[in-house]
């Protein structure tokens, strides 16, 4: 009976410890990349190419979606609240998910993009607004660059140099296309 005893504590004391295990801090909390969510195509790019490894985007939008109409899904909600930075555009590009970004209460950081820039005023419905289509300028996207690499640095001050030195390259880039 004795030996039946220790075998049961001992097991219990493994899972017990494999327990604990899982509900004390990981290698991977220790080692947090920011999770950062874009919801445009064009900003992901451009988050990737700064942040490169040492971020974790998520884009909402899929390559041929429509930003204007889109229709968040419940996986848009979950993406947003585990973020550590929300890239968008503004200027009422992505109508819906700007509510959402909004309505949720969530305590990301957040940063329109796209309204780093002076858009062109449009007529529409008899009323001027801005047109949130400003990455089609070289230039513009250079200004893009800059505000999405000094807010990585803002919320990751560790990975400043890699940060600054990927927005280096895709600043050359963009000044070489422009």
């Amino acid at each position: 009976m004795m030996i039946k005893k220790d075998i049961f504590f001992s097991s219990l004391l493994i899972l017990l410890s494999s327990c604990n295990q899982n509900l004390s801090p990981s290698d991977n909390s220790l080692n947090h990349k920011p999770q950062v969510v874009s919801t445009s195509t064009v900003i992901a790019n451009l988050a990737t190419e700064i942040g490169g490894s040492q971020i974790n985007n998520i884009s909402i939008l899929q390559p041929g979606a429509d930003p204007h109409i889109y229709e968040p899904v419940p996986q848009d909600t979950i993406a947003l609240e585990k973020a550590d930075l929300i890239l968008y555009n503004g200027y009422n590009l992505e109508p819906n998910i700007i509510k959402l970004i909004n309505s949720t209460g969530i305590k990301a950081d957040k940063l329109a993009v796209g309204e780093q820039i002076k858009p062109l005023d449009f007529e529409y419905e008899g009323k001027k607004k801005p047109d949130p289509h400003v990455w089609g300028n070289a230039k513009n996207g250079i200004i893009m660059v800059k505000a999405i690499r000094d807010k990585l640095i803002e919320i990751d001050p560790q990975n400043k140099d890699k940060f600054t030195q990927n927005a280096a390259k895709l600043i050359q880039e963009l000044e070489e296309l422009d």
